[in-house]
């Protein structure tokens, strides 16, 4: 159990010469990374802590491990036979402590509490299902994978809603009107109302543009 009360998945045996693997998701997997906290087992901190990537079987998978100690490895298992890509000193105790594994086409790399200890570039494995494994009483939480190219939409603005449109004050404000079958310029000594429906319909120019509106007053035209 975690120090803040959650569970946790442990590996309770405590005869180290059995080793227990747990996989998990999907063997259509591709680019992703896997992260999880790791508390190597009390009974024995020789034995790996190991996070693994591209899974298909315990033969054949990449993987990143704590073993002997102090020591970490970043390498694989392909066909039973393990290869080294890197490897560092880190001296661990048991406590928890934050492991990653990308793979990103032929990109692998690892970190250890947010910090990249190692990347290197493979291309034995394409896709396959994340794994944990260990020979001792080893725990795992928290356990999280991300896939590369997974964008955080962008939140859509909600619509705007246009302001209403202020009738424009008399007395005289330039307009024009059908006169006699004819548009008449002139003036409307009224209230123009733009999309207004109370009045004698004419057209003004409301903020440099012509607007359909009404007119509350007299229509007269620029001729007389």
């Amino acid at each position: 159990m975690q120090p803040d009360g959650s569970n946790v998945l442990q590996q309770g045996d405590p005869d180290t010469s059995q080793l227990y693997t747990i996989a998990a998701g999907s063997a259509a997997w591709t680019d992703y990374t896997v992260q999880a906290s790791v508390k190597p087992g009390a009974n024995d901190l020789n034995q790996t802590s190991d996070i693994q990537a591209r899974y298909s079987d315990t033969n054949n998978h990449y993987s990143f491990l704590f073993k002997n100690g102090g020591e970490w490895y970043l390498g694989m298992r392909s066909g039973g036979n393990w290869t080294t890509f890197d490897q560092g000193a880190f001296p661990y105790s048991h406590q928890y402590y934050t492991l990653a594994l990308s793979v990103n086409g032929a990109t692998i790399s690892a970190s250890i509490n947010g910090t990249v200890v190692a990347t290197t570039t493979d291309s034995t494995f394409s896709s396959g299902s994340i794994a944990f494994s260990t020979s001792a009483t080893s725990e795992l939480d928290n356990v999280l994978v991300t896939a590369f190219g997974s964008v955080t939409p962008t939140p859509t603005p909600p619509p705007t809603t246009p302001p209403t449109p202020t009738p424009t004050p008399g007395p005289s404000a330039p307009c024009a009107e059908v006169v006699n079958g004819a548009l008449t310029v002139g003036t409307c000594s009224g209230t123009f109302t733009p999309g207004g429906s109370s009045g004698t319909a004419c057209v003004e120019e409301v903020n440099g543009v012509m607007t359909l509106g009404t007119c509350s007053g007299t229509f007269k035209s620029t001729g007389g």
